[in-house]
């Protein structure tokens, strides 16, 4: 129970009650005993918890014990250069993907979500790590590379703009959550089973299967910039 523990321990810091921030953020009083008996809140919630606290949410569920807030970014002299990283001490590996993630969008600039998987499919879950202003202009959101599996289009810690869309064509490269986990591939459905394929030749295509059982969804479609289209 970690994040109660956290969670406890911020509130005591900051003079305030758990219920009293559950109510604040649009929660029922009651929300702060689940958390107690050890519920995680869902990823907007964290981050209202986390901004109430002026903490991480990293903080929180228990990734680091530094409780300050870090979404340093490399500078924008390397995102115009279409090479734009995030700072990998900053964050642990994580991945998320919102289920409507146009919500993090502003006028210029789109959230930068955490880290998804070009790799092997990972965990997810909805972490906001600061804004970076897209390519394109569709974007909802952004997410950090973990992996080389995408290599040599999209780099290990590189930048993915996202647009938010639950389908795609063959072929294209997509955010995709299988069973809970989440990883960026290239797309393929046949009549009795899903491939995830990578670009690096030197990883496995992921085999779905279609069944009734099985749980994928697609979250978005990736945006490469002009410098990753460069590199396709």
């Amino acid at each position: 129970m970690i994040f109660w523990e956290r969670l406890y321990e911020m509130c005591m810091k900051r003079s305030c009650k758990p219920n009293t921030i559950a109510k604040s953020i649009g929660l029922s009083t009651a929300t702060a005993t689940k958390w107690k008996n050890g519920t995680i809140p869902n990823g907007e919630a964290l981050i209202k918890i986390a901004d109430y606290l002026d903490c991480s949410i990293d903080y929180l569920l228990g990734r680091t014990d530094n409780p300050e807030i870090n979404h340093s970014l490399n500078t924008y002299d390397e995102r115009k250069k279409g090479t734009y990283t995030y700072n990998t001490e900053a964050v642990s590996p994580v991945s998320m993907v919102a289920e409507e993630p146009s919500v993090y969008k502003t006028n210029k600039e789109i959230s930068i979500l955490g880290k998804v998987a070009a790799g092997v499919p990972i965990l997810s879950y909805e972490i906001d790590y600061g804004t970076v202003i897209p390519e394109n202009s569709s974007a909802s959101y952004a997410l950090i590379a973990q992996g080389d599996s995408m290599y040599p289009v999209i780099l290990d810690t590189e930048a993915i703009e996202v647009i938010s869309q639950k389908t795609l064509e063959q072929g294209e490269i997509g955010i995709i959550s299988v069973d809970g986990n989440v990883t960026c591939k290239k797309f393929y459905s046949f009549p009795d089973h899903y491939e995830l394929r990578p670009i690096n030749p030197d990883f496995e295509i992921i085999y779905v299967p279609k069944s009734s059982s099985t749980n994928l969804q697609i979250r978005g479609k990736v945006s490469l910039t002009e410098v990753q289209k460069k590199r396709f």
